[in-house]
C-alpha cells in the first residue's frame, strides 16, 4: 500500500470510530430525554443522576464503539457489562475498569439496577438477550441487523411500545 492509501485508510477508520461515538452519544440523549417526560421513581433517579448502562457483548464492535463512547459521556455510567466468554469479559473490564461483570446477562439483568443496555452479540442471540432487556423495562440500543426474523423484529417493537421504551437500532 502507498502512503496516501494508509492515510485514507486511517482517516476512513477514524471517521467511523467519531460516527459510532456520536451515535451512541444521541442514543444516551434520546434515553434521558424520554425518561425526564415519565414519572415514575427509577426515571427522577435518571434524570437526577447518569443513566446506568449495561453492555452485552464485548467483542470487537463494543470495545472499540460502545465502551469509549459511554465511558467518555458525561451522563452515562457503565453499571454492568456481560460476555459468555470469559477471557473477553475480563480483558474489557480491565481497560474500562468496570467491576461488574456477568457471564449470563439473565443474572446480570436481575441483579443490577440500570436505565438502559447495549446489546452487541452475535446475530442469533440479537432476539433473546433484546427481548429480555426490555422485559426489564430497559431503553435498548441494538446493532445491527435487529434480529434474523421479521416476526421477532415486530415482536420487540411491540413490547417496546407496550413497556414505553426506547428499542434504537444502531
Amino acid at each position: 500500500f502507498s502512503n496516501n492509501c494508509c492515510r485514507t485508510m486511517f482517516a476512513y477508520r477514524d471517521a467511523q470510530s467519531r460516527e459510532r461515538r456520536d451515535c451512541s452519544s444521541d442514543v444516551l440523549r434520546r434515553i434521558a430525554v424520554h425518561s425526564i417526560f415519565r414519572s415514575s421513581t427509577a426515571n427522577l433517579r435518571l434524570y437526577m443522576s447518569k443513566a446506568r448502562i449495561a453492555i452485552i457483548g464485548t467483542g470487537s464492535w463494543s470495545t472499540t464503539a460502545h465502551f469509549p463512547a459511554l465511558a467518555a459521556h458525561p451522563d452515562a455510567e457503565i453499571a454492568a457489562i456481560c460476555d459468555h466468554r470469559e477471557d473477553a469479559l475480563k480483558l474489557a473490564a480491565d481497560a474500562f475498569g468496570i467491576a461488574n461483570t456477568y457471564t449470563d446477562y439473565r443474572e446480570m439483568l436481575d441483579q443490577v439496577e440500570l436505565d438502559g443496555a447495549v446489546v452487541a452479540v452475535w446475530h442469533v442471540a440479537h432476539y433473546e438477550a433484546a427481548r429480555a432487556c426490555l422485559e426489564h423495562d430497559l431503553h435498548v440500543m441494538l446493532e445491527k441487523p435487529m434480529v434474523l426474523k421479521a416476526s421477532d423484529a415486530r415482536d420487540l417493537v411491540t413490547l417496546a411500545g407496550q413497556r414505553d421504551r426506547e428499542l434504537i437500532i444502531g
